[in-house]
């Protein structure tokens, strides 16, 4: 008996719509029931849908966390490594600029620094500096120089927090970062270390075609934590250009 008392209950429900239809104020009834099911059930559809649009989606599908922000932009030009680049330092007010090419994992460099200037040419882990014509073999001149390698900036963007995006009409969208020492020391240095200093803010531009072509690092904890604390203020900036269009770069003798 026991078994049998949902199906009975299903037929009673059945026989009782039956009845319903049978009357004009019946039918209204079921009509408005009918209605506020359908209604209860589109809430419920925007309801997820909306959650679902809420889930960050970085370019490189590493960062699985719920952020209110979407960014959709790509490193793949960045990544191919042929490019235009000028690379700005400010640390504590003393600017450093760099303006170069990279093609093929070498890259050929002007810096500059008030009036002085130096030429640099990098391949694999080689730096040659240029005195009076001639280059010779020198000290890399960036800054934290494996910030700016696409494996680093791919790794800092996948484990920093995504704060804002802002979209301006007719010009580059900006998306805002935040990452702290801790995270940043295990990244660039391979240490594993446990701060509660300030966070550091990276600064991504992007494109009408949703390429990456600036990244500034505000790194004043960051750089703290490396000078122990006798320098507190650094931003490194760089900007790309001329993607795909830079000769093959030929290594000096």
């Amino acid at each position: 008996m026991k078994e049998q008392e949902p199906k009975k209950k299903k037929n009673n429900t059945l026989e009782t719509i039956k009845e319903l239809w049978k009357t004009p104020r019946g039918k209204a009834i079921l009509f408005f029931v009918f209605y506020i099911i359908f209604f209860f059930g589109v809430v419920v559809l925007i309801r997820t849908n909306n959650a679902e649009n809420t889930s960050q989606t970085l370019t490189e599908g590493t960062n699985e966390t719920t952020q209110t922000i979407r960014s959709t932009y790509k490193l793949d030009k960045i990544e191919a490594g042929n490019y235009h680049f000028v690379r700005e330092e400010n640390r504590n007010g003393i600017v450093t600029t760099f303006v170069g090419d990279t093609a093929n994992n070498r890259s050929q460099v002007m810096m500059t620094q008030g009036t002085a200037y130096k030429n640099y040419f990098l391949y694999s882990d080689i730096v040659l500096e240029q005195e009076n014509g001639v280059y010779k073999v020198g000290i890399n001149p960036y800054l934290y120089p494996n910030i700016t390698t696409y494996s680093s900036i791919r790794a800092i963007l996948s484990q920093a927090t995504l704060k804002s995006k802002t979209e301006y009409e007719g010009a580059n969208t900006i998306y805002q970062y935040e990452i702290t020492t801790t995270t940043l020391a295990y990244i660039l240095d391979q240490q594993e270390i446990d701060l509660d200093d300030p966070v550091n803010t990276i600064e991504v531009e992007v494109d009408e075609e949703n390429e990456v072509v600036g990244i500034t690092y505000g790194l004043n904890s960051y750089h703290a934590y490396k000078t122990n604390g006798l320098e507190n203020a650094l931003t490194i900036s760089i900007k790309y250009s001329d993607f795909g269009e830079i000769a093959e770069l030929e290594i000096p003798e």
